[in-house]
């Protein structure tokens, strides 16, 4: 909220940050993939194979429906759709760097229990950033709107990627 208001110095600028942090995620995920590498179906190569290439390219796409998911959900609050661009930069570069350690908990659990622990963090700090930015917003409203943008941005996410992983990449490993 402070570099909307003006303070510059003393902040990590929007986009250098987000790609700071996209960079940092995608190097880790290569690397957590080519740990599981050893035992895997084939079904897990292809998801360990879109991890380790597309998963942050996926996000930087899907960026502008994030914010406009948000803009839409938050628009009685008067941010434009470029202040909500800067505050989802900063969100989902965060956000990047909570799933680095969630993706090592995958060293040792099944992907479908570590995707149930991505969506409790990442509604958590979801719900957190939204209750502190918008903050003259009532917080129960906040809350729900937080729940309700999580959701539709990570069920849009997961659409995506299930169906780049089974129409794209499991068709080309034949």
């Amino acid at each position: 909220m402070l570099y909307l208001e003006g303070y510059r110095a003393r902040h990590q600028k929007p986009f250098s940050m987000f790609f700071i942090c996209a960079t940092i995620n995608a190097l880790c995920l290569y690397w957590i993939a080519r740990l599981t590498r050893e035992a895997v179906s084939p079904e897990q190569e292809a998801v360990n194979y879109f991890l380790q290439h597309y998963y942050v390219l996926l996000h930087i796409a899907l960026f502008p429906f994030y914010t406009l998911v948000t803009w839409l959900l938050f628009i009685k609050s008067k941010y434009n759709y470029a202040e909500l661009l800067v505050l989802g930069m900063y969100q989902v570069a965060f956000m990047l760097l909570l799933l680095i350690p969630i993706n090592l908990i995958y060293l040792l659990l099944p992907f479908p229990q570590t995707r149930l622990i991505e969506v409790f963090v990442i509604s958590l700090y979801n719900i957190w950033t939204f209750v502190q930015f918008f903050n003259k917003t009532p917080k129960l409203l906040v809350v729900l709107l937080s729940i309700i943008n999580a959701a539709i941005n990570f069920f849009t996410f997961s659409f995506i990627m299930e169906w780049i992983i089974i129409n794209v990449l499991a068709n080309s490993a034949h």
